[in-house]
């Protein structure tokens, strides 16, 4: 697919943040696979620690992928590249620790923004920052409403990273594959 900008979500689109988030519960005595923080603090009743503490957890847990991260430098020399995720300020440390922060420079925070995902409202400080019509950018997400619903209302092309948990987005993505290490090569930029 040739575009001329891309936007990448980040938890389990650019990393998989609840395959940690499991492994996490797992170290911590509960089983199943939380979707969020709050929601392994939620699960620890009583017995959690302050979420702060999960927090630090969690950001311990995170490590680089080196070859990821060198096809996204490959691909941010050719046209740009940012993150767009919901979040607070936690989510650059995230972004620092996995070794992002010198390979995509420009970074969206919805706490920052003072709009979530899916609202069109977020993506429009996105787009500013493009400075191309929304039909040449791609946004790729895990999450069927906020990511790909959210971009398509916003007028953004869109890509799905299907973990195969979720139902399909509807309407469906102009791309769709299992991980960002299957879907890279997919993207062209022109």
């Amino acid at each position: 697919m040739h575009v001329r900008a891309v936007i990448f979500d980040l938890d389990d689109t650019l990393f998989p943040q609840r395959r940690i988030l499991g492994e996490l519960a797992a170290s911590l005595g509960i089983g199943g696979c939380p979707n969020s923080l709050r929601e392994l603090h939620a699960g620890l009743g009583d017995q959690a620690p302050p979420l702060a503490a999960l927090r630090r957890q969690l950001l311990a847990r995170l490590r680089p992928d080196p070859q990821r991260n060198e096809r996204l430098a490959d691909l941010a020399c050719c046209i740009p590249v940012a993150i767009a995720t919901n979040g607070g300020p936690g989510q650059r440390e995230k972004i620092r620790r996995l070794g992002l922060a010198g390979v995509i420079r420009q970074v969206f925070v919805s706490g920052e923004l003072g709009a979530r995902k899916p609202d069109p409202a977020f993506f429009a400080p996105v787009l500013a920052w493009a400075n191309l019509p929304a039909c040449h950018c791609l946004f790729v997400g895990d999450d069927p409403v906020c990511d790909i619903a959210g971009a398509q209302r916003a007028g953004l092309r869109t890509a799905w990273i299907d973990s195969g948990d979720r139902a399909p987005p509807s309407p469906a993505p102009d791309l769709a594959a299992a991980t960002i290490e299957d879907l890279l090569p997919l993207i062209e930029p022109c």
